[in-house]
């Protein structure tokens, strides 16, 4: 009889202590993926000074950092990109601590009768996986600038051939 109760009471720690894991996993991982997703949205804009619209919380938590350590506006936008992306590494390692010591849990326990097969990779293949998916993330970046600074020219050029322009126009009209 006491066997049966300590059992179910492991039982019950167990599956607790799961659902706490899993809780805590999924926090931190919906943390990591908000403030990854932050940090490339607003990298152009602190360290290219691209002029698009940001969330007001940005430039009031650079222009605090300017303030409280008397940085300037450069050093102070491209440390609060740093923190940020330092945050989210913290959040995907609790994340991934989370999620081994749910299947470390899960180990322990009986396996669920499902038919579905498990697809596990190995560790290079995700790793192939992450470089291909930063390779493009930088090809996209690389294209951003490049693409502005295309235009960036051309403006340049079109406002000197207007200056011309303009120019010549007013030295036939006079």
């Amino acid at each position: 009889m006491m066997k049966g109760i300590f059992n179910k009471r492991m039982k019950t720690n167990s599956h607790q202590t799961k659902n706490t894991l899993f809780i805590v996993g999924m926090v931190s991982s919906v943390m990591t993926m908000a403030l990854f997703i932050l940090t490339i949205f607003v990298f152009p804009r602190l360290f290219f000074h691209w002029s698009y619209d940001t969330p007001e919380f940005i430039s009031f938590l650079v222009a605090k950092i300017e303030w409280h350590l008397g940085l300037n506006e450069l050093i102070a936008s491209r440390l609060l990109v740093v923190i940020m992306f330092v945050f989210a590494v913290i959040f995907g390692v609790i994340a991934s601590a989370a999620s081994n010591r749910m299947n470390a849990i899960q180990g322990s326990l009986p396996p669920p009768s499902s038919n579905t097969p498990i697809v596990q990779r190995t560790s290079s293949e995700t790793r192939a996986l992450i470089m291909k998916i930063s390779f493009y993330i930088m090809l996209v970046v690389m294209g951003f600038v490049l693409l502005t600074w295309l235009l960036e020219s051309l403006s340049i050029e079109n406002a000197r051939i207007a200056r011309i322009t303009n120019q010549k126009i007013r030295g036939i009209i006079e």
